[in-house]
């Protein structure tokens, strides 16, 4: 059983969603700490004309309990302005081949305001809904683990039962994969070598290529190393 553990984020990169499509359990990691400059609450899209033209979206957000507050705590600003996000996305796409899905997606997604978890799950199970692709989740809430670090990637695995952690090939830099050996779980390392689509949302690729493309995208690049962990 492989199972991915990743932030919920705002219209997540392609990356993101092909880790959580090649694993059979995605523990949605809510309970960690609120990192303001990450990609929990922006994204990054691209004109679909003008490929040069790049703009990073941004949600402003309530820590109710300051630096400390965890994912699932922060709420939407009342500030966020639902109407100029959309225009924004709406410059940017509509007139872009399948900017009507797009259109649609936007509509639900942005009308989740109040929880930034919400809003962040609807633009990625969407996404998941529109190409067919079934994805089980649970919150890494509910599972009441108290370690951190490496240790809290491991205990969630042995928790949910997963013999297999598929990891962005960014943790090569801080996991340690001497407790996943001493655990008997093996790591799956997603070798990403496409810098065109690094850091832009799925929303950039779905409006010019739309849903068979991305969904080919997801399922069918060989993107992932030998396991390594487990002889």
């Amino acid at each position: 059983m492989k199972v991915a553990i990743h932030q919920p984020n705002f219209f997540p990169r392609i990356k993101v969603l092909q880790k959580i499509t090649h694993s059979d359990l995605w523990v949605v990691l809510d309970d960690v700490q609120f990192m303001h400059r990450e990609w929990q609450n922006r994204t990054v899209i691209r004109h679909h004309e003008d490929r040069d033209r790049q703009l990073r979206i941004t949600v402003p957000v309530v820590r109710p309990t300051g630096r400390a507050s965890r994912i699932n705590e922060i709420q939407v600003s009342p500030c966020f302005s639902v109407d100029k996000t959309f225009r924004t996305f709406e410059q940017f796409y509509r007139k872009a081949p399948y900017w009507a899905l797009v259109e649609s997606l936007l509509s639900n997604v942005l009308s989740s305001t109040g929880s930034l978890t919400e809003m962040n799950l609807a633009s990625t199970f969407d996404v998941f809904d529109l190409l067919d692709i079934p994805v089980k989740s649970l919150l890494c809430s509910q599972l009441f683990i108290t370690s951190a670090k490496s240790q809290r990637l491991v205990d969630i695995c042995r928790v949910v039962g997963s013999d297999t952690y598929v990891s962005g090939s960014g943790g090569r830099s801080y996991i340690s994969t001497r407790l996943f050996e001493e655990s008997g779980v093996a790591i799956e390392w997603q070798a990403w070598n496409d810098a065109v689509w690094r850091n832009v949302s799925y929303i950039d690729f779905l409006a010019l290529y739309g849903p068979h493309a991305l969904k080919e995208r997801l399922l069918s690049w060989n993107c992932f190393d030998v396991r390594e962990g487990l002889a």
